[in-house]
């Protein structure tokens, strides 16, 4: 996939000015991306694929190519310019506040991975595999729904706390994930759960401006992205082991520890990633 969703909120500050506009923004775009878990599992998976797997992966094909043309011949993607930059080989990393969100990334990776495997592997614990895309989709409509509320609240005076305050909620929703309930009463966890992922994202998002150097900020969003696939690959990974053993539980749990471990690094670095404006002076690189 290419790095398109960097690009576009590269331009969000360009296009809307307002501070305001800007965290609404960001908050819309999380719970409309959660559209993509909700509505592709269902249609792609399950209706084309169903009928060809050919098919679903030439469907895929289509998207890509379509998304692609569509950001790069929109009037704000081609007037675009970018801001000059020293050269320096640690690009955007060279700034603390970079490093810190990236690591923060990884960490919600590992939760988000975890859970994508875990959901199927309590599924098909309870002879139900087929229930795995809808318990999935029902996590994303949690998202979609927080993000819409977010959407429409004005961004908060301190930034950094309020994400703190996400991401704790997003641990101790994934970590009731854990409890052996059943299917039955996992779906509405999941909805509970799914609530602060994209509030979380929207105020990351809206941090990296300021965290990254001049000239650096959208290469500062490709290494968030870069550092939530690599826990997304670590999450699985480990919930998978887990599964064989200890069961889907263990891998709720995992969630939940990630999660958690994003919200104490956020806080403990939250020098690093404060803006000016939010009362607090930005830690010295």
């Amino acid at each position: 996939m290419p790095p398109i969703g960097a690009c576009l909120r590269t331009l969000w500050p360009e296009m809307l000015k307002d501070p305001a506009l800007v965290h609404r923004a960001f908050a819309f775009e999380s719970a409309v991306f959660e559209t993509t878990y909700i509505a592709g599992p269902v249609l792609i998976a399950g209706a084309i694929g169903s009928w060809s797997t050919a098919a679903a992966s030439l469907a895929c094909a289509a998207l890509l190519l379509a998304g692609t043309l569509v950001f790069a011949t929109a009037e704000a993607s081609r007037a675009w310019r970018g801001s000059p930059r020293s050269e320096h080989h640690g690009g955007a990393l060279r700034a603390p506040g970079v490093r810190t969100l990236a690591v923060v990334f990884v960490l919600i990776g590992v939760a988000f991975g975890a859970v994508e495997v875990a959901v199927p592997a309590a599924a098909y614990a309870a002879g139900h595999p087929s229930a795995a895309g809808w318990l999935l989709g029902v996590w994303g409509l949690g998202s979609l729904i927080g993000g819409l509320f977010a959407a429409h609240r004005p961004p908060p005076a301190d930034r950094v706390r309020r994400l703190c305050l996400y991401l704790a909620l997003l641990a101790a929703g994934h970590a009731l994930l854990a409890l052996p309930l059943g299917l039955v009463a996992l779906a509405p966890l999941l909805l509970l759960a799914g609530g602060a992922i994209a509030p979380s994202f929207g105020l990351a998002y809206g941090l990296v401006e300021t965290a990254a150097r001049e000239g650096t900020v959208t290469e500062a969003f490709t290494w968030l992205t870069t550092g939530i696939a690599a826990g997304l690959a670590a999450g699985s990974a480990l919930a998978g082991v887990l599964a064989e053993g200890p069961g889907a539980g263990a891998g709720f749990l995992t969630a939940g520890v990630g999660a958690a471990c994003a919200a104490v690094f956020a806080g403990v670095r939250r020098g690093t990633i404060m803006p000016a404006g939010d009362g607090a002076v930005k830690a010295a690189g």
